[in-house]
């Protein structure tokens, strides 16, 4: 799970799409570029403007703030100085999707990524799109860890604890254990 949508700190209210279960609780919609799952269960990232046009077809919904990938190419304008915590959702061109935080603002830990950087690791990733959540403060990645069963922040906050926020994404894995041994997991105490 990882925050999705910027927001507005004294409403509550998510910026840009925002549909839940084929609810629609959007606000601007079509202000803001988005990362959807069509009702068909197939998902798409739109462009900024798009979002009327697929309304009715949405089931799930989050708003992106910059669309920083387009078209597997890195977006113009994006800036190349300011190195900060990131929140960032991408798909391949065959559909899978890709999402990324990155630690920031804790130096000499972490210093975060510039818009441009974050943009570059979705393309080695394989985006062709990809967007810019909220992050700062806000870039929070939970799981539950394999061989456990209690969801955690896995990531280090910049904020140094989690952050209220006004929507998130989960995915939700449904396969059901078969107690077969598929793999082992080996973690450090320093992870790159």
């Amino acid at each position: 799970g990882l925050n999705a949508s910027y927001y507005n700190t004294t409403t509550g209210a998510p910026t840009g799409a925002f549909v839940m279960e084929g609810v629609d609780a959007s606000t601007s919609g079509d202000n803001y570029s988005f990362f959807a799952v069509l009702k068909d269960g197939t998902v798409m990232i739109g462009a900024k403007g798009e979002y009327s046009k697929y309304k009715g077809q949405i089931q799930e919904a989050i708003g992106g703030y910059i669309h920083i990938v387009k078209d597997g190419a890195i977006a113009d304008g994006l800036d190349k100085v300011t190195k900060y915590p990131r929140q960032t959702i991408g798909m391949t061109a065959d559909g899978k999707v890709i999402t990324m935080t990155a630690d920031g603002s804790q130096a000499p830990q972490t210093v975060g990524l510039t818009i441009y950087e974050q943009a570059q690791v979705m393309i080695e990733l394989g985006c062709v799109e990809a967007l810019h959540l909220d992050g700062g403060n806000s870039a929070t990645f939970g799981a539950i860890r394999e061989g456990t069963d209690k969801f955690v922040t896995v990531n280090s906050p910049s904020g140094q604890a989690e952050r209220a926020v006004s929507n998130t994404l989960m995915i939700v894995s449904t396969a059901v254990a078969d107690g077969t041994f598929d793999h082992a997991v080996i973690s450090g105490d320093y992870d790159y």
